[in-house]
This record gives structure tokens, sequence and C-alpha cells, in this order.
């Protein structure tokens, strides 16, 4: 770039230095000319003063000693030459040169006579034509000593310009080559080797600015990147520096707390945090103790607070709280706990009565054949009603492990007649009226799951209806319809009758042989399946349940 400047700068010098030179030279010529004209015309002036019409020599004689390089001529009205100065015979007639013709003007031209370029100026004076003329070499002496002035001038003044050029681009380039470089090695521009021309300056700025826009969208890039994947987390996530303000908060935290981002970014974390137990949690971190986590309640959901104390070079020192929503963690392990609760009473309370029974009659204290009997029918009936439960855990248990069952097309229609013929008997002991109202139905669906859905159901529509009732099936494409005229299901307990081991009355269900996980798997069997079961019922009245399909 310096060399380019130093030629521009020194073609502007030049180019105006030469303008200048030759307007100068311009006004110098045309000053010459007029002042040339005055002068020829101010000896015409005084030529004819002299002249009387008679002292032609006298005249010329006068003016001569005045200017030797004066030319004077006298000439008559015919336009022949009475006398010239010029020592040159002059035969032709006059009257049809310029100065002639235009008396009083003065006109420059060529002389023939005498070979050289003239300024000639004429006036008529007491019958005859007076001409005064002067050569313009004198003239031209001042003009071509100006020329030759002003040209060594010019080339003194440019060879200075180009010095003081190079010193001057040498001091005005040094920093913009040094923040040139810099840029350049901000971007990681290879082979810099200087600016030394504005055409390079503008190539090496775009080639920076286009590598700081690359740079630039690759960091905006990853910023949205990183921006997307802690946004859209499904877990919360705060920052707080070591200042207590909060530097990065996530969307999860801001939609639970229903709060902008942008309003708590770089605040104290007081404002958005009043729970002193958090409060404690988060001083403890930063004083890098160890921390545990802590369970926050809110707004019907259970989140799972963690503190942890990091350092790095962007952040300094903080603590990173993350925010994890474990409602559904903890409703499983109050159900499993429950679970096992009453799995343990359930099957504690058939063991107790089994082993009494038989401790009884070990000791003899029932020695009755027909009270040792009865005391072993029930010892049956309880260890029956003991392995019915275990077998329903089980399969309760299968269900909830999340394994993958082989599906088919089941006939359902046939599964409905197969079971009502298998409880046939009890159902013909307590007089129930079974009327099915069935379409001919496939479905794809695991074929042990689908006979439990079914047996269930069934199950319960007799266990819980009452002698000589009524059980109405209703099957097609859309719909399994199990209706009873049993006992009931009070308001009160319809939303929970599908819970494990729950019971409404719990004397009458252990009588009727009930665990209390037949629903549960209902529900589960519908949930993996996408059915919807919709119960209604009436105390005394009437239970019916719908799976729709």
């Amino acid at each position: 770039m310096r060399k380019k400047l130093i030629i521009n700068n020194a073609f502007l010098v030049f180019f105006s230095l030469l303008l200048l030179f030759f307007a100068s030279l311009i006004a110098i010529v045309a000053i010459n000319n007029n002042n040339s004209k005055t002068e020829v015309q101010g000896y015409l002036h005084i030529a004819c003063e002299v002249f009387d019409g008679d002292n032609a020599t006298q005249t010329a004689t006068t003016i001569s000693k005045a200017n030797s390089d004066i030319r004077i001529t006298i000439i008559d009205l015919l336009g022949n030459v009475i006398i010239d100065t010029s020592d040159v015979e002059e035969f032709e007639s006059h009257l049809d040169r310029p100065e002639i013709q235009n008396l009083g003007e003065a006109f420059m031209r060529y002389s023939k006579t005498l070979e050289i370029q003239m300024l000639y100026v004429a006036q008529l004076d007491d019958g005859y034509f007076v001409r005064v003329a002067i050569p313009l070499h004198s003239i031209n002496t001042i003009v071509n000593w100006y020329s030759l002035i002003g040209l060594l001038s010019l080339a003194v003044i440019l060879g200075l310009s180009i010095l003081l050029s190079t010193s001057l681009s040498k001091r005005t380039l040094a920093p913009i080559n040094q923040v040139i470089g810099q840029l350049g090695s901000i971007v990681n521009t290879k082979n810099y080797y200087g600016i030394d021309s504005v055409e390079t300056l503008i190539e090496e700025i775009n080639s920076i600015k286009a590598e700081i826009n690359t740079k630039m969208m690759a960091i905006k890039q990853e910023k949205d990147k990183l921006d997307y994947i802690i946004n859209d987390m499904k877990q919360g996530l705060i920052v707080i520096s070591e200042e207590r303000n909060m530097i990065l908060i996530n969307a999860y935290i801001a939609n639970i707390l229903n709060f902008k981002q942008e309003d708590v970014v770089n605040k104290n974390y007081l404002y958005l945090i009043r729970n002193q137990e958090i409060q404690a949690a988060i001083e403890a971190a930063f004083a890098n103790q160890k921390v545990k986590a802590v369970d926050l309640a809110l707004h019907g959901r259970i989140y799972l607070l963690s503190f942890n104390l990091i350092e790095n070079s962007w952040l300094g020192r903080g603590v990173v709280v993350g925010v994890l929503d474990v409602t559904e963690q903890r409703n499983v392990e109050k159900i499993k706990r429950e679970f096992f609760a009453n799995a343990s009473h359930e099957l504690k309370s058939p063991l107790t009565s089994i082993l009494g029974y038989q401790q009884m009659i070990l000791e003899g204290i029932i020695d009755d054949e027909q009270a040792v009997k009865e005391a072993t029918a029930k010892t049956i009936k309880e260890a029956s009603r003991m392995n019915q439960i275990i077998i329903e855990m089980l399969e309760l248990s299968k269900l909830e492990s999340g394994i993958q069952f082989v599906d088919e097309d089941v006939f359902l229609t046939g599964i409905v007649k197969e079971t009502i013929e298998q409880y046939q008997q009890e159902l013909t002991k307590k007089q129930i009226t079974v009327h099915l109202d069935l379409a001919q139905v496939t479905k794809r669906i695991n074929h042990t799951l689908a006979v439990e859905l079914i047996r269930n159901l069934i199950d319960n529509a007799m266990k819980y209806n009452k002698t000589k009732g009524l059980i109405t099936i209703t099957l097609d494409t859309k719909k399994l319809v199990i209706h009873d005229t049993g006992v009931g299901i009070p308001e009160a307990d319809l939303s929970r009758v599908f819970e494990r081991f729950y019971r409404v009355d719990k004397a009458k269900s252990k009588e009727q042989g009930g665990t209390g996980l037949g629903l549960a798997i209902v529900k589960h069997i519908c949930n993996l399946y996408g059915y919807q079961i919709n119960l209604q019922s009436v105390v005394d009245q009437q239970t019916t349940i719908t799976i729709h399909f």
C-alpha cells in the first residue's frame, strides 16, 4: 500500500503543479502579449507624434534610437513602402496587410521579409500609414525563462513530495499494518505481508471481515445449539456465580415458576429462591460442604434439587443447581411401599389361618374327625386364596416390568364364551343369568392378556352379583361392555377400585375369594394397549364396566 500511496501522492502533486504551471504560463503569455501590444502601440503613438508627413527618415531614426529591435515602416496610400528600418526593399503593395486593413489593432504574424514572428500595429497619419513592429523573440524570452525555471521547480518539488510522502506513509501505515496484523492473528489469517496499496487494504479488510463473519456465524450456531440443548432439557438448570447472581436459567425452570428468563438473569438468587432449606443448601455448596439433594413440592409435583460447586474459566467459582421432576418416581416408590405393605398383610392373614388350624390339629386341640375335616377345608381355602394372590401379584409385576408381549390376532368372542363355560358351575350355584350380545370380534393382542382381561371382568361380575342376578355382556369391534346387577360400588370408591389390594368391603371380598388385584390387572392391560376404561355403578343396583378399544 505504501508504494501505491507514494505514487498516487506524487502523481497528485505533479499533476497539480503541472496544472498550476500551465495556468501561470498561459497567464504570463497573455500578460506579455498584452504588454507587448501596449508597448508597440506606445511606439506607434510616438512615431505618429514625430512624423509630420515630410520627415519619414527622421522619424525612423528617432524610433530606432529608442529601441534598435523596433521596425518602423512608412507606407503611402497606394501601399508603397516609403521607408523601412529593416533595410529590406519592399516592392509589393502593403494594402492587404491585416494591420493596414485594421488600423490601431495589433497583429502577430510571420514576416516573410525578416522570416521571424513579429507584432504589428499601424495608424494613418498626415496622408501616410505609419506601421510599427517588434520581434516576438524578445517577448518569448521571458516565457522561455519562466518555463525553464518552472519545470526545474516542478522536478524539485516532485522529488521532495516523494521523499515526504515516503516518510509520512511509513508513519501513517505503521499503525494500520499493526492493527490489520492483529486482526489477522485473531482470525488466523495466514500469509500476511503488510499493506502496500489501497486495494490491498480493502482486500485484507474484506478478507478479515469475511473470516470474522464466518467465525461469528460459527459461534452463533454453537450458542444456538447450546441454548437449544439447555432449554430443551427435561431438567431444570440454574447457574449461580460467586457474587450470588443467577447467570443462567433454562426454560424448564422458567416454565415451572412462570417467569421470563430475561427478568431474572443476573439477579441475586434470593430474588427467585425463597425456600430457606434451598438457600442453606446453596450456601453450603459454596462452602464446599457435602450437600444432600432436597425434595421440593410445587404445584402438585415433586422436584429433586441437587447442588454442585464448579470452577471454570467462564464462571470462575459458582454453584450449579439441578432440578429434576421425580413425581412419578416418588409415586412409584409410594405405590411399591404400599404394595409390599398390602401384600405382606394379604399374605399374612391366610398364612396365619393356615398355621393356626394346622397347629390345633397337630396339638390335638381339634380331634373330632368332622372338625378336622372342616379345619383342613378352611386351610385349603386359605392356601388357595394365598396362591391366587401370589399368581396375580406375579402377573401384575410382569405387566409393570415393561417386557414385550407377543401379540397375535385373538378371537375375543371365543374367549368370552370359553370364560362363561368355565364359570358355569358358579353361575348355576348363584342362579345368575348370563345374556350375551356378541359380534364376531378379532383384535391384535397377547392371547394370555386377553384371557386375563375378560376373565377378571366376568369374575368380578359373578362374585359381587346378587343371587338370581343378571350379567349382560356386549361385544363389538369398538367396545366390550359387562353389566351386572350386583352390590354396586359407592361413588366415593369409584376412583380407587383399580388400585392394588383395594376393596370396597374387605370382609365380603375375602369371603368371595377376592384378592383386590383383578381390576388393577385389567387397568394395566388396558394401558398397555391404549384401551379406555369407563366404570358406572349404583349401590345395590348395578355395575357397568365398558372397555373402549
